[in-house]
């Protein structure tokens, strides 16, 4: 009876913060090493390790030293492909103490230091090992708790696919997770510049043999940002500035970084203060720039003399063309009707009138 050789290795050994240095650098760095010389020797394409967020050699921690230690040993095997997961603080669905059920009601405050220390379910860090297991891939990735969510995100919109085509009613409840699932399981692909879609095509009526999904490569379209225009004084070339926020460790704070990068801009219609599309070409058009302006969404209010005067030439055109003598015979209407006011204040008031505190004389209003 022959077996075919093993594609697949996970490795998740360690032990607790209770043993010596020497037992944990033998569970975490001796033991890990060896496993994956043995499975290099079988033929194994793809290492899976499980290790903890923040693993550096330099770290002050000895456990982040140690695992930092634990991965550099693995590399140098030079397997196919190489997936490190590096999860925070993980909880057990079921607590198996009376201290663990004790931690569970004290609130955990890792997630405040950013994303990548977000704690995360024991099962669902499990689904997530499984499910980048059956994706395709090669090279080295680093997989952290935002990337660990997507990949559980993903496999459940597989599985809810598979009950789909097979014919099992779902929970509409369900239709939520599915929903959220799709985007992030095409984001999560989206790193290796392919899009990896769930077909939501069923198998026909005649064709019986197909009962579970299939996934379909397409390349994803290039990346695309809205920025704004910040020059446009070089030919058919503008520099757009690019905003994004990224976490601060120092201060525990996200802050708010712009970078500026050259776009092509062919038509020549882009002006400063211009909010415009830009999308990432798969070639660079010269040695600066690889974006393209594809759209302009929002033209600035900037001030043009040759449109000034064309405004001006059009409010001009709109008036009659005897407007002067028009606007002479309306001020002698207001001129007479003036004296005519005078008049019969003289004749009705007598001498005097008080206006505003002052006298006026008949002669004044004469």
């Amino acid at each position: 009876m022959s077996y075919s050789a093993p594609q697949v290795a996970f490795c998740c050994l360690g032990s607790h913060d209770k043993v010596s240095r020497e037992e944990l650098w033998r569970v975490d760095v001796s033991y890990v090493e060896a496993f994956a010389d043995m499975c290099k020797t079988a033929g194994v394409h793809h290492f899976i390790l499980l290790s903890a967020v923040g693993a550096d050699p330099t770290s002050s921690a000895y456990l982040l030293r140690v695992k930092a230690a634990a991965e550099a040993g693995m590399r140098k095997h030079h397997f196919v492909r190489i997936s490190i997961f590096r999860p925070s603080t993980l909880h057990a669905a079921k607590a198996s103490s009376a201290m663990s059920r004790l931690q569970a009601c004290i609130p955990d405050f890792s997630s405040c230091r950013g994303p990548n220390h977000k704690p995360l379910m024991v099962d669902d860090l499990g689904r997530a090992m499984v499910f980048d297991a059956e994706l395709p891939g090669s090279g080295l990735e680093i997989i952290h708790a935002p990337e660990i969510l997507q990949l559980v995100a993903g496999q459940a919109a597989r599985d809810k696919a598979a009950r789909e085509f097979a014919g099992v009613v779902t929970d509409p409840g369900e239709e939520k997770i599915a929903a959220a699932a799709a985007q992030s399981y095409n984001t999560r692909m989206a790193e290796t510049h392919l899009s990896w879609a769930i077909t939501t095509t069923g198998p026909t009526s005649s064709d019986t043999s197909i009962s579970t999904p299939h996934l379909d490569s397409t390349v994803a379209a290039p990346p695309t940002h809205t920025s704004q225009v910040v020059s446009n004084r070089m030919q058919k070339t503008v520099v757009v500035a690019i905003s994004h926020v990224v976490w601060c460790a120092k201060y525990m704070v996200y802050e708010r970084r712009t970078g500026r990068h050259m776009a092509h801009d062919e038509k020549q219609e882009c002006v400063t203060g211009d909010v415009v599309r830009i999308n990432a070409t798969r070639c660079e058009v010269s040695k600066h720039k690889s974006y393209n302006v594809t759209q302009v969404l929002r033209k600035a209010h900037v001030y043009e003399p040759r449109a000034a005067a064309e405004l001006v030439a059009q409010r001009d055109a709109s008036k009659p063309d005897d407007w002067v003598a028009l606007a002479r015979s309306k001020l002698q209407d207001t001129t007479a009707r003036l004296a005519a006011l005078r008049k019969l204040y003289a004749e009705q008031v007598g001498a005097g009138v008080g206006i505003g505190g002052g006298v006026l004389s008949s002669g004044d209003l004469g």
